[in-house]
C-alpha cells in the first residue's frame, strides 16, 4: 500500500493551508519487488483541488490524472460549491469503474482536498473515498477538519500506525500543534523503513488561502524530488517551492534553506526511531 496523510496548517488567524503527503513506493503484490518513483499525489495548476491515494495502483493514478487534465484545460468547470465539485469527481470515478470488465482492482482510498472561497474567509475541506473489490462500490465521506491547531486530520495506508506513533511523540514536545511536527513525523516514519510497502521520497501537494493548488518539491537525502521523481540539474527548478526534511523552505537549485525562511530545529526532543 503506502503511507498517506492530510494535514491542516493553522496560524494566528486561523486555517492557512491544507497539505496531502505520501511516499512514492509501488509494490508488486506477491512478487516481492517495488518501484520507488510512483506518483501518488496530484494538484491542479488552475484550481484549488489536491488529491492523494493509497491501495491499488492501477485505477487511482489513471483516473486522477484524467480529472486533473480536465480541470487544467477548463473542460471540467471549477465550482464555488465544494460539494458539487466533489460530486462531479465521484461521477467520473464511477463512470470509469463501470467501463472496466473483469475488474482486477484491489481496494483503494482517495483523499480529495479543496478550498471554498479565498482569503481570510476561505474554508478548507477534505473527503475520503474508499473502493472495495468485494462490493465493487465507492464509499464517500467528508473528513472533519480541526480548527484549533495544526495537525494531521487523516492518516491512511499500510504505514499509518508508524506515522501515528511518531506524530504522538512530537505531540508530547514543544512542537505540538505545528505543521512541521506533522511533516517530521511523516518523514521519520518513512526513513525508518518499518513499513515495507512505503518507500522512496516523500511527495507533497498543498493549498493556501489564495491561488490554485501547488505541487511542492522535496529535498530528500540530498536530492531533489517532485511527485516521487528525482529532478536532475536544471536552471528552472526554483519555479517550484521546495521543502527539506525539516519542512524548511529551500532553494531547489542549491538544496539549502532560503535566507529568510524559518529555521525548524528539532532541538532536544528529537529521538531516533
Amino acid at each position: 500500500m503506502t503511507s498517506l496523510a492530510a494535514a491542516i496548517s493553522i496560524d494566528s488567524r486561523g486555517p492557512c493551508a491544507l497539505y496531502i503527503v505520501s511516499d512514492s513506493r509501488i509494490t508488486w503484490r506477491g512478487l516481492g519487488g517495488h518501484w520507488d518513483v510512483g506518483q501518488k499525489t496530484f494538484a491542479s495548476r488552475t484550481t484549488p483541488h489536491i488529491f492523494g491515494f493509497c491501495g491499488n495502483a492501477a485505477f487511482p493514478p489513471a483516473a486522477l490524472r484524467q480529472v486533473i487534465e480536465l480541470l487544467d484545460m477548463g473542460v471540467l468547470d471549477d465550482c464555488e460549491s465544494s460539494e458539487v465539485a466533489h460530486a462531479r469527481f465521484i461521477d467520473i470515478f464511477n463512470s470509469n469503474l463501470s467501463a472496466a470488465t473483469n475488474k482486477f482492482f484491489d481496494g483503494f482510498s482517495i483523499l480529495h482536498g479543496t478550498r471554498e472561497g479565498a482569503g481570510m474567509k476561505c474554508k478548507f475541506r477534505l473527503w475520503k473515498t474508499d473502493y472495495f473489490h468485494s462490493t465493487d462500490k465507492l464509499y464517500d465521506q467528508e473528513v472533519q477538519i480541526e480548527q484549533l491547531r495544526s495537525c494531521f486530520i487523516r492518516i491512511d495506508g499500510s504505514g499509518r500506525s508508524i506515522v501515528q506513533d511518531r506524530f504522538e511523540m512530537w505531540n508530547l514536545s514543544e512542537f505540538a500543534g505545528t505543521t512541521r511536527a506533522a511533516m517530521w513525523s511523516f518523514c521519520e516514519a518513512l526513513s525508518s523503513g518499518k513499513d515495507n510497502a512505503s518507500g522512496g521520497a516523500p511527495q507533497l501537494v498543498g493549498l493556501k488561502r489564495v491561488g490554485p493548488s501547488e505541487r511542492l518539491g522535496m529535498i530528500w537525502a540530498g536530492k531533489r524530488y517532485v511527485s516521487g521523481m528525482e529532478v536532475l540539474e536544471s536552471d528552472n527548478v526554483d519555479r517550484l517551492n521546495w521543502f527539506n526534511e525539516a519542512f524548511e523552505r529551500c532553494s531547489g537549485k542549491t538544496g539549502t534553506r532560503l535566507e529568510k525562511a524559518s529555521i525548524h530545529s528539532k532541538g532536544r526532543n528529537s529521538s531516533s526511531i
